[in-house]
């Protein structure tokens, strides 16, 4: 069975391509995610993962492209997600220098 940290560890590594080597719990939400009108019940986990080098940063097959975007600049709109709008939310109102 694998823990929470090493699917983060795991996923980031394949999806981006990016070695986590330190990370922090944040938070985590409940979600309700709808696919061909059956809804699936889910928790969403937030950990922060501090990252020196972007260079290594390659979006993989699930992730169309990664960009990064400054706190003051996030248009919870675009969101899809209630559950990552409050994960978004916790963290600017912990870590934000606004």
């Amino acid at each position: 069975m694998e823990r929470a940290e090493d699917a983060v560890k795991r996923e980031i590594y394949e999806e981006l391509g990016v070695v986590v080597s330190s990370m922090q719990y944040l938070t985590s939400f409940s979600n309700e995610y709808v696919y061909k009108g059956i809804s699936y019940f889910t928790c969403d986990l937030a950990f922060i993962c501090p990252v020196n080098d972007l260079t290594s940063l390659h979006p993989s097959d699930d992730v169309s492209e990664a960009i990064v975007v400054k706190p003051d600049d996030i248009d919870f709109n675009t969101i899809s997600f209630p559950s990552i709008v409050s994960i978004l939310k916790v963290y600017i109102s912990k870590f934000s220098n606004s």
